[in-house]
C-alpha cells in the first residue's frame, strides 16, 4: 500500500472517529500515532520476540519527548490547541484510535494506564524554565 494510500485511510478513519466524538482534532490523531513509532523504536528491544509492546508509561515520555522536539517551549498550547488537556486525554486519543483498528493494544492495556500520570504543564514547559532569564535590569538595556 503506497504511503498516500494509507495516509488517505488514516485520515477517513480519523474523521469518523471526529463526527461521533469531536473533543480532538485531527492533529493529535496523527501526532499520537507518530509518537507510538517513536517510542517503539525507544524502547529495549526483546531478541526473544522482536518488537514488544509498549506501555502506557513509556508511550505518555515519547509523547512528551516527540512534543518538546516539535514544537519546543510551545507543546504545550499546542496540546491545548488539540484538546489535550491531560494524560487522560491523550490515553482516549489512543483508545480511540484501538477502538478503531488504527492501533493495537493488548488485553491488559487500560485508559487507567493514562489516568492522572503527570501534569502536562510541567512535562512540557519545566525543561525549558532553567533558560529563562531571571531578575533582568531593564534600566541597563539601552
Amino acid at each position: 500500500m503506497s504511503i498516500e494510500k494509507e495516509h488517505s485511510e488514516f485520515l477517513r478513519e480519523v474523521r469518523t472517529i471526529r463526527k461521533k466524538d469531536p473533543r480532538y482534532a485531527e492533529e493529535a490523531f496523527f501526532f499520537v500515532y507518530q509518537a507510538v513509532s517513536y517510542t517503539v523504536e525507544r524502547v529495549e528491544f526483546d531478541e526473544n520476540e522482536g518488537r514488544r509492546h509498549i506501555t502506557g508509561d513509556e508511550l505518555l515520555e515519547g509523547i512528551c519527548e516527540l512534543g518538546r522536539e516539535f514544537y519546543g517551549p510551545l507543546a504545550l498550547d499546542v496540546f491545548r490547541n488539540w484538546g489535550l488537556q491531560s494524560t487522560k486525554d491523550i490515553g482516549n486519543v489512543v483508545f480511540l484510535q484501538v477502538q478503531h483498528n488504527l492501533l493495537g493494544a493488548s488485553p491488559e492495556d487500560s485508559i487507567q494506564d493514562f489516568t492522572d500520570k503527570f501534569d502536562l504543564e510541567q512535562a512540557f514547559l519545566e525543561p525549558y524554565s532553567e533558560n529563562r532569564p531571571h531578575n533582568i535590569d531593564l534600566e541597563y538595556i539601552e
